[in-house]
């Protein structure tokens, strides 16, 4: 038989296909996907994150593929934060309740962790801010850090959802997560969502990233995992590297009043970390 011939076998089957909205579907090498797919032939297209489950396993192969065009330094951080993130999730399930919170990502530091949450369908928000660990409630009014956050970050806030109204008719917990030497960033984060920004205490919960999973694998009695952790706050936390695969921008606690709602809209959608992304979704 001509290979000709196969072809137009073949054809009904594996071209032209299309989904239930009779949107043609990308080919790769037999593989179908729809729009998550297509992120990966048009880097330009902003996809948001998500991405049903079984669309994901689906494009696995796709995806190990595309590993080849990736550094080691971006698999290694990739392959280090899957394994975490699946760990935090199994945690935080346990301590709350499957989908019953939302993480708040303070700053760069939890913010990779954060994004392999979101892949497997977490609620997760991300606040840019650094340097609060430096301030301290009892010297910081209510109303003077609301007029030092200014209008614009307030407004920022509000576009994610991180308001009194919607928090507190919220039934979810929201928990507020950072890495933390001295704790004093959650403390301080906490004081603005609750005495600052009007939210209901109850409902926020400040944690600790790493001692959160030290806490959960030392009950676990899990060493491996434990050595997995100590690794990645070394090589990725306490020495800030995680800011080189996020897209989260450095915002000073001091630059507040000059943010920059046009920056804030980039978020999600920098092409500097696609591949960490990419390669976050194949370990997932």
């Amino acid at each position: 038989m001509k290979i000709n011939s196969i072809n137009s076998l073949l054809a009904p089957s594996f071209y032209n296909v299309k989904n239930k909205n009779m949107q043609p579907l990308v080919q790769f090498r037999g593989t179908y996907t729809d729009v998550f797919e297509k992120s990966f032939q048009n880097p330009d297209e902003n996809v948001p994150f998500g991405v049903d489950k079984s669309l994901l396993k689906k494009s696995k192969f796709h995806l190990r593929y595309k590993l080849q065009n990736c550094s080691q330094d971006i698999v290694e951080a990739a392959k280090e934060t899957a394994k975490l993130t699946k760990t935090f999730k199994k945690a935080l399930d346990k301590e709350y309740g499957k989908e019953n919170y939302v993480v708040v990502s303070i700053g760069t530091s939890p913010a990779l962790i954060g994004k392999g949450l979101e892949l497997m369908g977490t609620d997760v928000r991300y606040v840019p801010i650094s340097g609060i660990r430096f301030l301290h409630p009892e010297e910081c009014p209510p109303e003077t850090v609301k007029k030092k956050m200014g209008k614009n970050y307030l407004k920022f806030l509000n576009s994610i959802g991180l308001n009194k109204d919607k928090v507190n008719k919220d039934d979810r917990k929201y928990i507020l997560c950072d890495y933390t030497a001295s704790g004093n960033s959650l403390k301080f984060a906490h004081y603005v969502a609750t005495d600052v920004l009007g939210m209901d205490k109850d409902k926020i919960v400040s944690l600790s990233l790493n001692d959160f999973l030290k806490q959960y694998l030392k009950d676990q009695e899990d060493e491996k995992q434990l050595r997995v952790l100590y690794n990645y706050i070394s090589n990725y936390l306490s020495c800030q590297n995680a800011e080189y695969y996020s897209d989260v921008p450095h915002v000073d606690c001091k630059e507040l009043p000059n943010f920059d709602l046009s920056m804030a809209r980039l978020m999600g959608m920098s092409h500097k970390t696609d591949k960490f992304d990419m390669a976050l979704r194949c370990f997932l």
